[in-house]
């Protein structure tokens, strides 16, 4: 599988298990509409913005698959980033227990970085989770 197809699975796979968990959408102003994989002019806060996805193949134990990263980027603009902050850790559980990957088999999902900032405006908190996955292609082995 090329990066960029892994890279697309990722993305996929992020995009549909964030849109799909309730509790985290109910938290946002335009429900799953607040999840996007690019920077929409105007969206209301606090939203969720799967910033960069990154796909390398790899073997692992005699199959083919993949080592992937993926940045997510929360904005808010609640004094003190603490909104942002726990949706940024909302969303990076919900990955953890709920990623599927097509094609891919999931061996490991773990939170591999956070950070949190106050934006130049002064008023903007981002909350970043970068996330590192392994997988295994799914019926096709090395």
């Amino acid at each position: 599988m090329s990066s960029l197809a892994i890279e697309a699975a990722v993305q996929a796979g992020v995009y549909a298990a964030l849109t799909a968990d309730s509790a985290l959408t109910a938290q946002l102003p335009a429900g799953a509409g607040s999840i996007t994989a690019f920077a929409m002019p105007g969206l209301a806060m606090p939203y969720i913005l799967i910033a960069e996805t990154r796909g390398r193949p790899v073997g692992t134990q005699g199959h083919d698959g993949a080592e992937s990263d993926v940045t997510l980027d929360v904005y808010s603009q609640k004094p003190g980033g603490a909104e942002a902050r726990s949706l940024a850790g909302q969303a990076a559980a919900v990955i953890v227990a709920d990623l599927t990957l097509a094609g891919h088999r999931v061996v490991l999902c773990r939170v591999q970085e956070t950070a949190t900032r106050l934006e130049a405006d002064g008023v903007t908190y981002q909350a970043r989770v970068v996330m590192r996955i392994i997988s295994e292609t799914v019926g096709v082995t090395s």
